[in-house]
């Protein structure tokens, strides 16, 4: 595992989250629901330098509104919310979203995706 920069697929529709789906065999996926402007986002890719995060995991935000279907698959009901995501499987979910809450949404990601 090694630090890097932390790139965010924007996600604007529900086709562009479809590699987020059951049966796409997506790799591990952290996503950001809320608005790009949000505060996490910023602090996430500031702290990215510190991260130890596996090299195969992505990162998405996903626009709430823009891609409504996708957000309800995933049961979000409140925003800004993130979680871990892996083959259409909402492994880990925090509705805080502050740099404490990212580190540990990759904690929890890490333990959930060690038993798959």
């Amino acid at each position: 595992m090694s630090t890097r920069q932390l790139q965010f697929k924007r996600i604007s529709s529900d086709e562009d989250a479809s590699f987020l789906m059951p049966g796409q065999q997506s790799p591990m996926t952290l996503v950001i629901f809320c608005g790009a402007d949000a505060p996490v986002v910023k602090k996430a890719r500031e702290l990215s330098a510190e991260l130890d995060v596996p090299e195969q995991w992505s990162f998405a935000l996903v626009d709430p509104e823009a891609a409504s279907e996708t957000t309800r698959w995933f049961g979000i009901k409140d925003m800004p919310a993130m979680g871990a995501v892996c083959d259409g499987a909402l492994l880990a979910l925090e509705y805080e979203c502050s740099l404490e809450a990212f580190e540990r949404l990759i904690h929890v990601a890490r333990q959930q995706y060690a038993q798959l």
